[in-house]
């Protein structure tokens, strides 16, 4: 472990998501020391392929390949985040009446000179996941991807100029553990609700865009049924005899909520996702380190007390 080194939370939201949703869990975390990475991504416009491409891409353009010798690497928070952030340092001065407005300028000043110091400098050497719904897809994705990059690279398959150091690879490589949250995870692939929505497939090009062409979005992909086939285990689970088998521990917290109604689903469900759809459709291999069942819709999961700390307890086990 390299001296005075963090450990970076990766943030994952889902379809129609966004980072936001994040910003209270962000707030507990940077409290706590650790270092976020909160990926935010046109989610509805693109496939699940391309959304974990680009969340490699998001991470390597904030590393800093100046320094060889370290991971240096520049933290991205949403804007809730970093609103949350700001008021803890400065609420108690801003009520203040006797407190001069240029004082609180010249603090702020000085305040955002040091967090971008710190932000600009920052040694990072292991990465924990936490998504929400589809970002349990883009994330497992992204694993896989990042498994088949480190066997290319073993294999010494790849031509001498291509085998260019990924630091994301190397420090997910040499981790001992990578614990992976999944927060209403969508496991399977599958989802009822966007098959039942179906009948809105015509009007989608109208309100939707398409960030590649030719290819289905990850709205179409769910409301066609189209991940779930021959190759799903192999493109969203990794091998029975891989490295991250042993060392990538999965952590579930699983929603739903008896009192909500959703005529489109069966109950127990949290709105959005059934509580099957939660839990099931993974290889018999891949077992939960533990799962929590929270009473809680889709998407206020975030923003419970009761998940918060269930995060932070598992992140410091």
């Amino acid at each position: 472990m390299l001296k005075n080194a963090k450990t970076g939370i990766i943030c994952c939201h889902g379809c129609f998501g966004y980072s936001s949703q994040f910003g209270r869990i962000e707030y507990k975390l940077i409290k706590e020391g650790y270092k976020v990475f909160n990926f935010s991504y046109t989610s509805p416009s693109q496939s699940i392929e391309y959304s974990s491409n680009l969340l490699m891409k998001f991470l390597l353009e904030r590393y800093d390949n100046k320094n060889n010798l370290k991971f240096i690497w520049k933290e991205e928070l949403s804007a809730l985040g970093k609103t949350l952030i700001y008021m803890d340092k400065n609420l108690n001065k801003l009520v203040k009446k006797k407190v001069e407005r240029n004082e609180i300028l010249q603090e702020r000043n000085e305040q955002e000179k040091m967090r971008l110091q710190q932000m600009s400098d920052v040694v990072i050497d292991n990465f924990h996941f936490i998504s929400h719904s589809m970002g349990s897809l883009v994330v497992r994705k992204f694993l896989i991807n990042v498994l088949q990059e480190m066997s290319l690279k073993d294999n010494e398959l790849q031509p001498e100029s291509e085998n260019r150091i990924n630091p994301v690879c190397d420090i997910l490589k040499n981790q001992s553990e990578i614990k992976f949250i999944q927060i209403s995870p969508l496991l399977g692939g599958r989802s009822e609700f966007a098959r039942k929505l179906k009948f809105l497939y015509p009007v989608l090009p109208y309100v939707v865009r398409n960030n590649e062409k030719g290819k289905e979005t990850c709205v179409e992909e769910l409301m066609n049924d189209t991940l779930f086939n021959d190759k799903y285990q192999e493109d969203f689970w990794w091998n029975e005899n891989s490295d991250f088998q042993q060392k990538l521990h999965l952590y579930d917290i699983v929603t739903s909520n008896p009192i909500v109604f959703n005529p489109f689903l069966e109950r127990p469900n949290d709105l959005v996702l059934t509580e099957k759809e939660q839990m099931e459709s993974r290889p018999n291999y891949i077992l939960p380190k533990k799962v929590f069942k929270i009473n809680s819709t889709h998407n206020y999961v975030l923003f419970k007390k009761e998940v918060l700390e269930t995060i932070s307890n598992i992140l410091k086990q």
